[in-house]
């Protein structure tokens, strides 16, 4: 098979604004053995995803103290698990805790002339806070109305 049929793309992108909920589908560590990154992939009422990758090892900087993939994975973890001096985080048996959580964020959208494409991306620019029950509710009470 030398050809595929081409289809129209179903991509739906999150909304941008400061108190976008989003959910936590998955959270993985990579490479399994040794892991460098943490991938957390969240996902909007509307059907929208964001992938998120934190570079656990890169520093942007040589004088940075700590990676910044790791200080704004930090911020994700405390506020996800509702522990603002959280130390240690175990990758077995903290990681999978994120899963399901909601949190309010600030979206912002990618200028399409950044990219030779004109593409435009949704990027988590802040994670405010943990969404409390009735704020999932008030969202998912929103999708029964559409």
């Amino acid at each position: 098979m030398d050809t595929i049929h081409l289809v129209e793309s179903e991509f739906k992108l999150v909304p941008a604004g400061e108190d976008v909920v989003l959910k936590i589908d998955s959270a993985k560590a990579m490479p399994k053995a040794k892991p460098t990154k943490i991938e957390v992939v969240f996902s909007h009422e509307n059907g929208g995803t964001i992938k998120q990758t934190y570079d656990l090892a890169r520093k942007l900087k040589k004088t940075d103290t700590n990676p910044i993939g790791l200080v704004l994975f930090s911020i994700l973890a405390r506020t996800a698990l509702g522990d603002s001096s959280l130390e240690d985080f175990s990758l077995s048996k903290d990681l999978p805790k994120l899963v399901d959580k909601h949190l309010v964020c600030e979206v912002k959208h990618s200028d399409p002339k950044d990219n030779e494409n004109g593409y435009v991306y949704a990027n988590i620019k802040k994670i405010i806070r943990l969404a409390d029950e009735e704020t999932v509710e008030e969202v998912e009470n929103e999708e029964d109305d559409l």
